[in-house]
């Protein structure tokens, strides 16, 4: 997501380091500043689509783990009537009982898959995506310190960049704490469901 006129348009602002005094004079040629302004632009909207994908998919996730609890709770009942210590007419699982657990399972596990699909295909997207905005962050920083008139459609696409940045960052770490927590989530009920798996396989007393 490189500009390629980047390092024309801050020929002057690559020598400025954070802190320095404002004032910075920005090139305003026509042609270079307006591949830079759209540049910011597409950057704008990429993060915008990013950081509505990654609210999507942390509600995914939370509907995932109610998922797995409902399958940990549908087996574990499943499981339950066909036990003696319960009073039920049956005194052991039978293959097509176990095979519905097994099945049920498996539903969970593919549940799980898709939300390692959808985390992992936001990650690999992220590192060019952070690299590219926190750069754009820094020499808009610096644009808008600038002083001479020329550069208000400059001031403009970072006022808009700014205005996504943040949101973009806090989605990102949102999304993790969300995948961590889904992930803890699957684990506990992942191992409980294997009890029952167990259970149903063990012979009848």
């Amino acid at each position: 997501m490189r500009c390629r006129t980047f390092a024309s348009l801050f020929a002057m602002a690559a020598a400025v380091q954070p802190g320095e005094p404002a004032g910075l004079y920005i090139p305003v040629q026509t042609d270079t500043r307006a591949a830079y302004v759209a540049h910011l632009q597409e950057l704008t909207q990429t993060m915008a689509a990013f950081a509505e994908e990654a609210d999507t998919q942390a509600e995914q996730f939370a509907e995932a783990e109610k998922r797995y609890q409902a399958i940990g709770a549908e087996m574990q009942a499943d499981l339950a009537r066909h036990d003696p210590a319960n009073g039920t007419d049956h005194d052991a699982v039978t293959q097509d009982q176990r095979s519905a657990l097994e099945q049920a399972a498996g539903q969970a596990d593919h549940i799980h898959s898709g939300v390692m699909a959808g985390f992992s295909d936001l990650k690999a997207k992220s590192p060019a995506l952070v690299d590219a905005s926190s750069e754009a962050s820094t020499r808009c920083q610096w644009i808008e310190d600038a002083t001479q008139a020329g550069v208000d459609d400059l001031k403009s696409a970072c006022k808009a960049f700014q205005g996504a940045f943040g949101p973009f960052r806090q989605g990102i770490r949102d999304l993790q704490q969300a995948f961590t927590q889904s992930e803890q989530v699957w684990t506990d009920e992942r191992a409980k469901q294997e009890d029952l798996l167990r259970a149903a396989q063990a012979p009848s007393p």
